[in-house]
């Protein structure tokens, strides 16, 4: 889930249902570093497809900053293999991704963004509908430890030594998602709605 650099391979499989998405994202310490793509690599058949981006958020403080991104793919090819980042700009970086099936083909994700400064609670309000399913992606500058509230179902959280990103989705008519942490920090925020068929 880091790397230094480059690029880095998250492995990841893709189911054979029908009508699959995929969404990936990504967070780091320094608002100078950004990802110049991001590519689902099947392993067998080897296919590359390319993912678009969908939302960033930069936040700039003179003791911290970070950034954070989300790209999205409409029929990815399913199978076994990695979802591949290629970072422009050496530092570290955190990243997740997940598969979605029977969701909508085109225009199938809204994005809401937003950051806070220097709190301990980092809550992005979200309007959703019966059906749909929220992705939210968190990311930190420095070490703090974030929690997810209870009725979100985690995806992962790293806490590494430059900044901490973790991901979680909710189902059916979001109003909210809120993480929170015992230190104050600045923290950048995006959610997607996943629309269902």
């Amino acid at each position: 889930m880091v790397d230094w650099g480059g690029s880095y391979d998250l492995p990841l499989t893709v189911g054979t249902n029908t009508n699959r998405v995929l969404i990936a994202g990504s967070g780091t310490a320094d608002e100078t570093v950004y990802l110049d793509s991001v590519v689902w690599v099947v392993t067998s058949p080897a296919t590359r497809q390319k993912l678009t981006m969908i939302a960033a958020r930069n936040h700039s403080d003179p003791s911290q900053d970070s950034r954070e991104e989300a790209w999205a793919l409409a029929a990815p090819n399913s199978g076994a293999g990695n979802v591949s980042y290629y970072i422009h700009g050496g530092n570290w970086i955190s990243a997740g991704a997940m598969s979605f099936y029977n969701a909508k083909q085109t225009s199938f994700t809204d994005t809401v963004t937003a950051d806070n400064t220097y709190q301990n609670t980092a809550p992005i309000s979200v309007t959703s509908t019966t059906g749909e399913i929220v992705v939210d992606f968190l990311c930190s500058d420095g070490t703090a430890t974030w929690t997810k509230d209870a009725s979100q179902t985690l995806v992962g959280f790293r806490q590494g030594s430059y900044e901490s990103f973790g991901m979680s989705y909710k189902a059916h008519s979001v109003t909210s998602m809120t993480w929170t942490t015992g230190t104050s920090g600045i923290s950048t925020r995006i959610a997607i709605r996943v629309k269902p068929l």
